[in-house]
Parts: C-alpha cells; structure tokens; sequence
C-alpha cells in the first residue's frame, strides 16, 4: 500500500509539473543550424530560475530569497508604494501606486488581473506623497 501511494505521488509530480524545474541555460535551446543538442549532464543548481513575483498592489509583503553565497534577494509579493523617477522632470520621488494602467510586455497570455503589476516594466498611475 505504500509503495503504491509513493507511485502515485511521483506520477502527480510529472503530471503537475513539479518535478521540472525552471532553468536558464541554453542547452535545452536547439543549434543554429535547427538540430538538437545532445544532453550530456542534468541541471545544475547555478543554472536555477524561479518563478516570477507577479507583484500586486496592496500593503507591503516581502520574501527574502536565498541567492548564490547567502546573499538574499527581496521578492516583492504586494507593494503600495516605491521609489520613481520622472525623465521628463529630472527628479525621483516616493510615490504611493493607484493603479495599473498597462505592462509593456507580459510572460503570459492571458492578462491576469487589473491589480496585479508587472513592477519592472509597466506604466502606473502614482499619486506623490512627500
């Protein structure tokens, strides 16, 4: 019975995804020429991706994620407000986030919801609180 419940969550694992990992090499990539490249090792741990923040606005929650040597990086899960600069203007200010007019570019099809932000490349509606 056990062995069979071990089955079965491996066999979740492959169907759901979880076994995969996201990775930035480009091995998987095929050649210039169109072939495919021969695998010739399995992923590596420096080779690791992560899934994206999908930042939304609301009151501020913040990860810390463990990098390479112990750096920590900080994930923004919910932001309200942040530090930005107006070219035009030549000054930077901390701004408080209304909405979210638009992204430049989005990962994936199907936008997901007017409050979520893409934070690294979208245009925001900022109301300036000194």
């Amino acid at each position: 019975a056990l062995s069979l419940i071990v089955h079965l969550w491996r066999l979740s694992l492959v169907v759901f995804g979880a076994a995969m990992g996201i990775s930035r090499d480009s091995r998987h990539k095929r050649r210039a020429t169109g072939g495919k490249r021969a695998q010739y090792r399995k992923k590596r741990k420096f080779e690791l991706g992560r899934q994206p923040a999908h930042t939304k606005i609301g009151e501020k929650r913040v990860h810390q994620v463990r990098g390479r040597g112990g750096n920590l990086k900080f994930r923004a899960i919910r932001l309200e407000s942040g530090n930005f600069s107006w070219g035009s203007e030549v000054c930077t200010r901390k701004a408080r986030i209304l909405d979210v007019v638009g992204t430049r570019r989005t990962n994936e099809p199907n936008e997901r919801t007017s409050r979520s932000a893409d934070f690294e490349a979208c245009r925001r509606d900022a109301d300036e609180t000194r």
